[in-house]
């Protein structure tokens, strides 16, 4: 599944006294002297999941997220943003196949997916080993910090 939407937005430009308005699309940015309009890669799914534990009969936590899944030839690579720290994404792979669980190595599309996931968020995260649990492989606090 391919979705691609591109809205008009209007930018302060700073280029000169006074501001002045012009009309920015989204999925374009400017990158020293390269304006990019293209991700290097996209979604194949998107899912928002609300999942509830309940325990005893009482909601003890509710997960409400975004699930983003990117398939590769040979792997595949999800990220998990939670709606309650939107700024903040999870990734997860690459892993061998459509659905498999063992751990790969896929530099290329990994790069790819982490280059789709910055333009979106202002801090990446993945998982690590038992011991260090999550571990914060990109901030940029270019943003409103919440």
């Amino acid at each position: 599944m391919f979705i691609k939407q591109i809205f008009t937005l209007f930018a302060i430009a700073s280029c000169a006294p006074g501001p002045s308005v012009q009309p920015v699309r989204i999925g374009e940015f400017l990158t020293g002297d390269i304006l990019m309009t293209e991700d290097p890669t996209v979604p194949t799914e998107i899912e928002h999941l609300v999942e509830y534990i309940i325990v005893d009969g009482q909601l003890e936590e509710r997960y409400n997220h975004i699930v983003y899944s990117f398939q590769a030839e040979n792997s595949h690579i999800s990220a998990r943003t939670y709606l309650d720290e939107i700024d903040t994404v999870s990734v997860f792979g690459p892993f061998g196949g459509p659905h498999g669980n063992e751990k790969i190595s896929d530099d290329e599309h990994f790069d790819n997916v982490l280059g789709y996931l910055k333009r979106r968020f202002f801090r990446i995260d993945v998982l690590g080993d038992s011991d260090t649990g999550y571990v914060t492989i990109w901030p940029e606090r270019a943003g409103p910090s919440h």
